[in-house]
C-alpha cells in the first residue's frame, strides 16, 4: 500500500465535508499492473471518512484524477444561518 501525502492529487483534494481536515489517499494493488485489481482510496485522518474508487482498467494516474473528482463532488450540507 503506497500512502500520499504531498504530491499533486493530494494538492488538489478538498477538505472532508464533515470536520475540514485535510484528507490523504492512497493505492491497495500494484501501481504498474493495469487489468489487475487496484483501489484508491481517500481518507480523513480526523473522523475516518472514507471513499474508495476501483481502477481496474485504468492507468494510475487518471485513476487518481478520478478518484480526486468523486471525492470533490460529493454534497456537502450547509448550515442555515
Amino acid at each position: 500500500m503506497e500512502i500520499h501525502n504531498g504530491d499533486s492529487y493530494n494538492d488538489n483534494l478538498l477538505p472532508c465535508p464533515f470536520c475540514g481536515e485535510k484528507p490523504i489517499w492512497y493505492l491497495k494493488g500494484n501501481a504498474e499492473a493495469v487489468g489487475k485489481r487496484r483501489v484508491i482510496t481517500i481518507k480523513c485522518p480526523m473522523c475516518g471518512t472514507t471513499q474508495e474508487t476501483a481502477v481496474l482498467k485504468l492507468p494510475t494516474e487518471m485513476g487518481c484524477l478520478m478518484a480526486v473528482a468523486k471525492w470533490n463532488m460529493r454534497q456537502v450540507k450547509k448550515e442555515n444561518k
